[in-house]
């Protein structure tokens, strides 16, 4: 992997009019981007292997819209989808794995304890979330968070 280059910077989409910016940062890259704050909050509770990469935040003009912000890219995954209930496209390529989920069921049993945010091993571009975090960013009061219960419609793609 390359070096990570100093003084990202990386502006606003035009697909999202919005100049608020919440604490976990909705993008057309699918990347998780996160505030000063929520990167605060995940290191304190959420027992995950994160790579934060910094960047500045620039508005529709070019200008800074937030100066301190990164890229959280978690490295810890677990195996645990519950195969035999989950729906989705499996992948020809690479067995095990899916290349698109629409609804995505867990077995439990072989989530750690200590696993409160990972990556799914089966499909790694989705993040789990472990209720307690789940409850404990809420109560922080961090905007921008977006969840799909396990068991509901979604649709998740690698």
């Amino acid at each position: 992997m390359k070096q990570y280059p100093p003084r990202v910077r990386i502006k606003m989409s035009d697909h999202f009019p919005d100049i608020v910016v919440p604490d976990f940062i909705f993008n057309v890259a699918f990347c998780t981007m996160v505030s000063h704050g929520a990167k605060e909050a995940l290191e304190q509770h959420s027992e995950a292997l994160i790579e934060f990469l910094p960047f500045t935040l620039l508005n529709h003009k070019g200008r800074v819209a937030a100066a301190e912000c990164f890229i959280a890219n978690v490295l810890t995954t677990v195996d645990c989808a519950d195969t035999t209930r989950t729906v989705g496209v499996p992948s020809q390529m690479s067995p095990g794995t899916y290349l698109e989920i629409n609804r995505l069921e867990l077995d439990e049993a072989k989530i750690p304890p200590t696993a409160r945010l990972f990556r799914l091993k089966q499909l790694p571009s989705a993040m789990v979330v472990r209720e307690d975090l789940r409850a404990q960013l809420s109560a922080r009061g961090l905007t921008g968070l977006a969840f799909v219960e396990t068991g509901e419609d979604c649709d998740l793609r690698d």
